[in-house]
């Protein structure tokens, strides 16, 4: 499953990016993404729009997991756990990719 060959490869360092097919706009406190490929429209909550935020200024998995850790009343492990779970979700509908792998 290319989902957990990802997330095997992901450290304190790793920085995602948005696919060069993907825009996003935000629509009342949430973010919709469009994957322009497929037409394929992918809805995030205020938290994952904060995600995303995140990822869009190129910030690195620890720099996220510490913003959302001042932002909301979340443990570390939960925190870590559901950034994984939507960065999972959105490589395997092909939005996002790991900044350094220049193939995705």
């Amino acid at each position: 499953m290319q989902n957990m060959n990802m997330i095997g490869k992901i450290d304190g360092t790793t920085v995602w990016s948005a696919s060069k097919n993907v825009v996003g706009c935000e629509v009342e406190g949430e973010m919709v993404l469009l994957d322009l490929q497929s037409g394929t429209y992918f809805g995030l909550n205020p938290v994952g729009a904060a995600i995303w935020g995140q990822i869009g200024q190129g910030k690195s998995f620890e720099d996220i997991e510490r913003f959302l850790l001042n932002q909301y009343d979340v443990t570390p492990e939960l925190c870590r756990a559901e950034v994984l779970a939507l960065v999972s979700k959105l490589a395997e509908r092909g939005l996002v990719r790991i900044g350094s792998d220049e193939a995705a």
